[in-house]
Formats: structure tokens, C-alpha cells, sequence
């Protein structure tokens, strides 16, 4: 008998921010914390990804401002240097979804993004914004999961 589930292909995890600049309440992310280009040669089949976020101990953090937002920036769209504005206060391409915090960061905290788009043959880059009511501590780290369905098997 055929096995008629979809199943979930992943290819390598990416260290994409392996040790982050601290950030401020209200500040984003710095082009300079990534350390792997997202380009076509690691994303190219893969349509979406997972989004992981581990972020170190710090202090108290408000508990109605729990959330770090994400933002996809896609770079080279026409295989050149045609690139989407660095994600600021003021312009934020392509809103993949929040981090949620579910308590005060005591000891390092781990967050996922699931099924964020890819955007298909062109290179991107994500961005965090730090919407907590305190500093993300230096040395925070970003990973991206890309994955597919795999169809069913005859």
C-alpha cells in the first residue's frame, strides 16, 4: 500500500546570526550580525523555512511587550544589486511573524517561526527588531530551517 501522507523534507540547519550585536529597546538588528548569506545555492529548492531564535539571560522584560518581530529583506531580486530597504523604524519589507517570549528571560530563551516564505530564487536576509522594554544581550543567535513537502509515495 502507498504511503498517500505529505511529508516534510529539511535540508542543513543555517548559522545565520551566530553571535548578534547587543540591541536596543526599539532597535533592529545590524546587517554586520550575519554570518551565512541566505542565497540561492542554500535556498534555491526550498520554499519556506523555520525560523529559530535564541536570545541570552537579561533583565526583566514588561510582560505586555513579549515579542521580537522578524523581517524578511530580499536582496538581488533581478540577479543583481536591486535590494529591498535594511529593515529601520521607519521601512519594514516583508513581516514574517513575532517571537513570542512567554516569561521574564531568566536563563536563555528559545523561540521558533514556523513556515516563513522564501521568496524563490532570490536571496534574503531576516532582520529582528527588539520590541522588549530592555536590551537583547550581545551573542544572540538566529538559525533558518529551510523545508519542502515531499509528495506521496507510490
Amino acid at each position: 500500500m502507498a504511503d498517500a501522507s505529505t511529508k516534510v523534507a529539511t535540508t542543513t540547519l543555517i548559522s545565520y546570526v551566530s553571535s548578534g550585536a547587543s540591541i536596543a529597546a526599539a532597535g533592529f538588528s545590524a546587517l554586520t550580525d550575519i554570518n551565512t548569506a541566505l542565497s540561492s545555492t542554500n535556498t534555491k529548492q526550498w520554499p519556506r523555512c523555520d525560523l529559530y531564535l535564541q536570545i541570552p539571560a537579561s533583565s526583566t522584560t514588561a510582560s505586555t511587550l513579549m515579542t521580537i518581530p522578524c523581517f524578511r529583506r530580499d536582496i538581488n531580486i533581478d540577479g543583481g544589486t536591486n535590494d529591498e530597504a535594511i529593515p529601520n523604524t521607519l521601512s519594514q519589507p516583508h513581516f514574517v511573524g513575532n517571537f513570542q517570549l512567554v516569561s521574564s528571560v531568566a536563563s536563555s530563551a528559545h523561540m521558533y517561526i514556523l513556515d516563513v516564505p522564501l521568496p524563490g530564487g532570490t536571496d534574503c536576509e531576516f532582520y529582528i527588531s527588539n520590541a522588549l522594554t530592555n536590551t537583547i544581550g550581545a551573542n544572540w543567535k538566529l538559525y533558518v530551517l529551510p523545508k519542502t513537502d515531499v509528495g506521496a509515495t507510490a
